[in-house]
């Protein structure tokens, strides 16, 4: 009898431990007043040239208000990534669309999403490891989290 309690509270511990895991993230940025620019900025810190810009006015995440997407590499004739860039109006939709492009990198390897003031950066796409370390250096640099 006593295995079985046993059993029933690790198993609940497990399932709990596991909800919050999920529920708080890797950790959120603070919501701020960071603009485009900062984060073109930001990526010129790593040494990332910007091969291309485009802009959505409308947003592409659900709930937000703006998307810019653009593609950086070292060498815009090398690799590229693709960071899109979502602003939104207040960090529950925020960090509500991260937990729902956390749910796109699975496995890890298929993307990397980052909060930073009102926006959520996500990177994918063909990656060359240089260029993801530089962009990731420069984004917690920053204080995207």
């Amino acid at each position: 009898m006593a295995s079985t309690e046993w059993v029933v509270r690790s198993t609940f511990a497990l399932a709990f431990a596991a909800v919050l895991a999920v529920s708080c993230g890797a950790g959120r940025a603070d919501f701020g007043d960071q603009r485009l620019s900062d984060v073109r900025a930001a990526l010129g810190t790593g040494d990332l040239d910007i091969c291309s810009e485009t802009r959505r006015p409308d947003g592409l995440a659900n709930e937000a208000i703006e998307t810019r997407i653009y593609t950086v590499a070292i060498d815009c004739d090398e690799d590229r990534i693709r960071l899109t860039v979502d602003r939104f109006d207040d960090a529950e939709a925020r960090d509500g669309a991260a937990r729902q492009f956390e749910g796109l990198t699975r496995p890890r390897s298929d993307g990397v999403v980052w909060t930073w003031g009102p926006y959520t950066l996500f990177a994918n796409g063909a990656r060359d490891d240089d260029v993801m370390e530089r962009l990731t250096d420069a984004l917690h640099a920053a204080g995207a989290k």
